[in-house]
C-alpha cells in the first residue's frame, strides 16, 4: 500500500471565517473578508488539482462561548463557532472536503491540541511523510499557532513544514502596514520563518485600505 510523502492540512475552511453571514464578518464587517474570499478561490483551484498520492486533512473548529472574547459574552466575537450561529459550522461551499480527506475537529486555535490531529503528526515522525503543507484560515491565529507547534514536534526529523502564503489569509486590516512599514501578516510570516517553517511566495492581491479594527 502506498504511503503518502506529503500531508496537506486545510484549516478552518468554514463559513464562520469566509461568509458574510459568518461571525467573523458580523464582528468586523464584510470588508474584512476581501483577502479571505480571494484565497478561498485560489485554494479551491489548488485542491481541484490535488495529487491522489498525497494525504489530505480538513480541520474544523468548535469553541465555547466567550473563548475568543476579552470581556463578556456580549463581545461580538464571543459566539465564534459556539453553535449559536448555524452558518459558522458549515464548510465554505467551495472548500467541501473530498471523500478521501480526513476531518478533525479542534477546540483551540492550535490544532495540535486535538489528540486526533496530534496522532496524525506523531505518526508522521516515524513514517515516510516528508512535507506537511498548511493552508486555510486565519493566518494570524489558527494557521500560525498550528504551524509553530508542528514545527516543534518535527524539529528532530527531516520533515519540512510549509505554510503556503498564497493559500492562507487573514482579515484585510491585518495586511495594512503600521508605522514600521510592516503589517501583522508580515510579522506573522517572519515569526514562522524564524521558527524554521518554509514560506512560499505570496500571490495574494493587496487589499484596499481597510478600516482599522480590533484584532483576532
Amino acid at each position: 500500500m502506498h504511503e503518502p510523502s506529503s500531508l496537506w492540512v486545510v484549516i478552518d475552511p468554514m463559513q464562520a471565517f469566509t461568509d458574510d453571514a459568518g461571525t467573523l464578518a458580523t464582528a468586523y464587517g464584510n470588508h474584512e473578508l476581501v483577502n479571505i474570499k480571494a484565497t478561498v478561490q485560489m485554494l479551491r483551484q489548488h485542491i481541484s488539482r490535488r495529487s491522489v498520492a498525497d494525504q489530505w486533512l480538513w480541520v474544523r473548529s468548535e469553541y465555547e462561548t466567550g473563548q475568543h472574547s476579552d470581556d463578556s459574552a456580549n463581545n461580538s466575537l464571543a459566539t465564534l463557532c459556539d453553535g449559536s450561529n448555524p452558518v459558522d459550522a458549515l464548510w465554505d461551499t467551495a472548500l467541501i472536503p473530498p471523500t478521501e480527506a480526513s476531518v478533525i475537529t479542534k477546540t483551540k486555535t492550535d490544532a495540535t491540541t486535538s489528540l486526533e490531529f496530534r496522532d496524525v503528526i506523531e505518526k508522521a515522525r516515524s513514517g515516510p511523510l516528508r512535507t506537511i503543507h498548511l493552508t486555510g484560515f486565519l493566518l494570524t491565529s489558527c494557521v500560525r499557532d498550528t504551524a509553530l507547534s508542528i514545527a516543534t514536534m518535527m524539529a528532530d526529523t527531516p520533515t519540512r513544514v510549509v505554510v503556503h502564503a498564497d493559500l492562507v489569509a487573514a482579515r484585510s486590516s491585518n495586511y495594512s502596514p503600521d508605522e514600521s512599514g510592516l503589517s501583522r501578516v508580515d510579522r506573522t510570516l517572519q515569526q514562522l520563518a524564524t521558527a524554521g517553517i518554509a514560506i512560499t511566495a505570496s500571490k495574494q492581491p493587496k487589499p484596499s485600505h481597510a478600516r482599522p479594527d480590533r484584532q483576532e
